[in-house]
């Protein structure tokens, strides 16, 4: 809504002031009030002589309504005091009188006298007003800050209390009394509050007043975090970091100061076994004989412990912060660097194996570059584990050279001890296949041979030793030399097996014993006489109703059993049959469906027959072909061919 307003304003401080206008307004009317009132009373009271009523009547205008209705009231007052009761007969006559000009100066000193006396107090209420509401705003803006720092106070984690030149409490937070639930009080000495709390330094020892942060803030210090003791919140140990600072006045002197404390217990424990653990960690670091690094994500050594320190050549501080290829040795720390930052874009990790270092002195490690990730998985570097092998590769190097020999010698040893099986003896043919299970032990526990017995007559042997090496070895020859000397003897397989397991049997070495089979051809009467001590069954292939039979074993393994005895079966061989004599290691194949058993080798071998011709080394070759593992366990085949 537009227009001129006539209704009361108010100032900025919010006192309602009344129009102008109304001033003049009430101002003539209490004039004319006012002298209506002294003529009425004029007969009985003549107060109209006196300027009195009007002096007073002007006082109240011009400190009720100001200056400008004092005015007009002094003018309308001046009129009607000289017009009614100073000239009341005529203008003129004052000359005459005296007392009317007495009157008259009266009026203007008292009006002049008491207007600007008025004025005065006027002005002097309005700044004394004005002064009041500044105090006023003033105090409830101190009032309200108060209370916001009473909140922002009482709601820190951190107790908060302040103290005076004195040394005596003047403020203390409401978290004050959660940390250290004691008696006390506003008011107290500070001293009184330390010696409830029982505070003592982090060596146990009563915490004096003279060390006490507050006493230095009070000499200007401002004193950072510091660690004690005391009886709280967390137990009669808990653990408080205090921060103390002074406090001063606009000129800069110390009028007191503030100490914020802060229950750090559960934080002192945790740092305190976490450095507990970095010592455990930095002494395994440090002394572990394995050489350790760690590389940030630019590829700088962040930690290098003393191992990978000599293992480079260069002080720990001096390879902690640098590149591979500024502290390692010549082409090696190129290639670090390089498998380095592979990790670092790939994620993997990579493995070196003898690697070589040669500072100048050739040196071997194996390492291994492991990529670090934090509980995230992010990648955070890359961690370098380094193990010197130069001892065992040398070692190697020379065991190498010592099986090298050995194996040329073993070799010797195993053609030596199988010997040379003639191709045909009579009309009996003869095919050998021996194959070692592991390449560097090359002498093994089985054999085969052919030797004559008596006129006519052929043994044939076919055997398997426990264990290997040179004891094996030993043993081989035992059995082998015992039956041929026995030979000389005896044409019975029965008897020279009873005393081939009789010459084991005192053999004070345990576990040993041998699986035998002996066979006697008859090369007039083309037959076989057997004894099987504990040995593969023997197949012999009937060629004239292509059917194979097996010659199962006639007693004990030789050597497991003192007072073994033996018996012996013989048959009939035609021209065409076949007999097939074999160790273990030829069955015992591992194959897609399962092992090759003694079945699976019948099968193999009918086969193979009813194609026509077959070699051993074709079947021997064959087996070879289905096996998906590596040979567990040597093989001797020995094939025995009826021309």
């Amino acid at each position: 809504m537009s227009g001129t307003s006539y209704g009361a304003t108010s100032d900025e401080k919010g006192h309602v002031i009344a129009p102008r206008w109304l001033g003049y307004v009430v101002t003539l009317a209490l004039e004319a009030l006012v002298t209506a009132g002294l003529l009425a009373l004029q007969p009985y009271f003549p107060l109209g002589g006196f300027p009195i009523s009007y002096v007073l009547l002007i006082m109240a205008v011009a400190y009720l309504f100001g200056e400008g209705p004092a005015v007009v009231a002094f003018v309308t007052g001046m009129l009607a005091f000289t017009y009614f009761f100073v000239l009341p007969d005529g203008l003129w006559p004052v000359a005459e009188r005296t007392e009317s000009w007495a009157r008259l100066v009266a009026f203007l000193l008292g009006t002049a006298v008491v207007g600007f006396a008025t004025s005065l107090i006027r002005r002097s209420n309005r700044r004394v007003r004005s002064f009041a509401d500044q105090l006023t705003v003033a105090k409830q803006s101190a009032d309200q800050r108060r209370t916001e720092l009473e909140v922002i106070l009482s709601s820190m984690a951190g107790g908060v209390i302040v103290v005076d030149t004195d040394l005596y409490v003047t403020y203390a937070n409401a978290t004050v009394e959660r940390m250290v639930p004691l008696n006390r009080q506003v008011g107290q000495p500070l001293d009184a509050w330390v010696k409830m709390a029982n505070v003592r330094r982090m060596n146990g020892t009563p915490l004096r007043m003279q060390e006490h942060p507050v006493n230095r803030a009070m000499l200007g210090q401002s004193i950072a975090e510091e660690l004690y003791i005391l009886n709280g919140q967390s137990g009669p140990n808990t653990v408080v970091g205090a921060t103390a600072a002074p406090i001063r006045n606009p000129a800069g002197a110390i009028t007191g100061a503030v100490v914020v404390i802060r229950d750090v217990t559960t934080h002192h424990k945790m740092q305190t076994r976490i450095d507990e653990q970095n010592a455990l960690l930095d002494m395994f670091v440090r002394d572990v004989p394995i050489g350790l690094a760690f590389l940030d994500m630019e590829g700088r050594l962040s930690i290098a412990n003393g191992a990978i320190a000599e293992m480079i050549g260069v002080s720990t501080e001096g390879a902690v912060g640098k590149r591979p290829s500024e502290v390692w040795h010549r082409d090696g720390g190129k290639l670090t660097e390089k498998a380095v930052d592979q990790v670092l874009a790939t994620g993997e990790i990579i493995t070196w194996n003898e690697f070589v270092f040669c500072r100048p002195e050739e040196r071997f490690f194996d390492a291994e570059f492991i990529p670090v990730r934090r509980s995230d998985g992010e990648m955070i570097g890359v961690g370098i584990v380094a193990v010197e092998v130069t001892e065992q590769v040398k070692a190697r190097g020379v065991l190498q050279t010592s099986y090298e020999r050995e194996h040329k010698i073993a070799e010797a040893l195993q053609t030596g001890l199988l010997g040379v099986v003639p191709e045909r003896i009579g009309s009996f043919r003869f095919e050998t296949i021996y194959r070692a299970a592991f390449e560097e032990i090359r002498i093994g526990g089985d054999f085969y041979d052919v030797f004559p017995v008596g006129d006519g007559k052929i043994g044939i042997v076919i055997g398997d030793v426990s264990g290997k090496g040179l004891r094996a070895a030993v043993q081989m020859a035992m059995a082998k030399y015992s039956l041929r000397g026995t030979a000389c003897d005896s044409e019975s397989p029965a008897a020279m097996l009873t005393l081939l397991n009789k010459a084991f049997a005192m053999d004070s070495e345990e576990d040993s014993f041998v699986t035998v089979f002996l066979g006697i051809l008859d090369c007039t009467d083309r037959t076989l006489t057997y004894a099987n001590g504990g040995h593969e069954p023997v197949l012999v292939w009937h060629d004239a109703d292509r059917t194979i039979t097996q010659l199962e074993p006639t007693g004990p393994i030789v050597g497991a059993i003192d007072f073994a005895t033996y018996t012996e079966n013989t048959i009939t061989l035609q021209t065409g049959d076949e007999i097939l004599l074999a160790t273990d290691g030829l069955v015992e194949v591992k194959c897609k469906d399962g092992f090759l058993d003694l079945i699976g080798l019948i099968n193999i071998y009918s086969a193979k027959m009813s194609q026509g011709q077959m070699s051993t080394e074709d079947l021997v070759s064959h087996i070879d072909d289905l096996r998906v593992t590596s040979m567990r366990d040597d093989t001797a085949v020995m094939r025995v061919i009826v021309g």
